[in-house]
């Protein structure tokens, strides 16, 4: 995978957790509202989860069918308006597929403006009900077979989206870390098995929700106790973000994770960190995470 490839998945991926970090209703999580297109002319339907996220100065929409196809879009948030996804947006229309031999993501920023690009339209956003509709037609691209998917119809309708993550707190579960040696704790955790195309894998993170700063890992969910290298691109992830501008992101080049109990049973894990993250477009741009500790119960 080339680097720009791996730095596009590994955003859509982290926009995806984003997403996924919903209004918490007891111990029960739900979105209501269509979302669909064509995919090449055929008609799909994210008919197993779909939703959205408006949070940090993004909007992030994804839906997942249950014949395993994703579509992720995340938007720079300027509330109901007309956005232009191409090559020098941070607007990113991604698309991954694990029926595919080749599971790696199509997305609207890569190749060239004919091979790539479109728009999405926020209509309407009812911030009393939580719920956004609007429409969707662009291409995507994938560099590694040169390969062109064409989305057209697309069309999300009353689409419920949560405005934030579950404070820390609201289970027993502490995250911390120094980044460039001073102590941050953030004020929200995720801790989940990740769905589809992302099997077999835990996520652990932490986001500031005032300045959306952000740290996360993740791991094969049937990991042992034991230490594990950071070294993407797999099977152990991690990633530091200063403000959840994606020309920010930063990658573990180098660390370990130190996995100190886990009890599948329980769904509890706990386990020390350390890594230097580097800016994959320009690696002499790093930040040191030390002292990284945490200790969750994952759903």
């Amino acid at each position: 995978m080339s680097r720009l490839l791996f730095l596009v998945f590994t955003w859509g991926f982290i926009l995806f957790l984003s997403s996924c970090l919903k209004e918490k209703q007891g111990d029960n999580f739900s979105f209501s509202g269509n979302f669909k297109a064509k995919i090449n002319g055929t008609q799909w339907v994210a008919n197993k989860t779909a939703g959205a996220n408006r949070f940090g100065n993004f909007i992030s929409l994804f839906g997942v069918s249950t014949d395993m196809k994703m579509v992720i879009i995340t938007l720079t948030d300027s509330g109901t308006h007309r956005y232009t996804l191409n090559q020098n947006s941070i607007n990113v229309g991604v698309f991954l597929d694990s029926n595919f031999t080749n599971t790696d993501p199509f997305a609207t920023n890569l190749g060239v403006s004919a091979k790539a690009g479109g728009e999405v339209n926020i209509t309407s956003i009812d911030t009393v009900n939580k719920k956004m509709t609007g429409t969707f037609n662009y291409k995507v691209y994938r560099i590694a077979d040169d390969s062109v998917i064409n989305f057209t119809e697309g069309r999300f309708t009353n689409l419920s989206y949560a405005t934030g993550i579950p404070p820390d707190g609201s289970k027993p579960d502490t995250f911390r870390v120094k980044i460039g040696g001073e102590e941050w704790k953030p004020s929200g955790i995720l801790s989940t098995i990740l769905p589809a195309p992302y099997n077999n894998n835990l996520f652990v993170g932490g986001w500031d929700l005032t300045t959306s700063k952000n740290v996360g890992m993740y791991f094969p969910f049937n990991i042992t106790t034991g230490i594990y290298n950071f070294s993407p691109p797999g099977p152990c992830m991690g990633y530091y973000n200063a403000d959840n501008n994606s020309s920010n992101l930063k990658l573990a080049i180098l660390g370990t994770l130190t996995i100190l109990e886990h009890q599948p049973a329980k769904r509890r894990i706990r386990g020390n960190f350390n890594f230097i993250a580097s800016d994959l477009l320009n690696p002499l741009n790093t930040a040191s995470l030390s002292e990284g500790y945490f200790s969750v119960t994952y759903y």
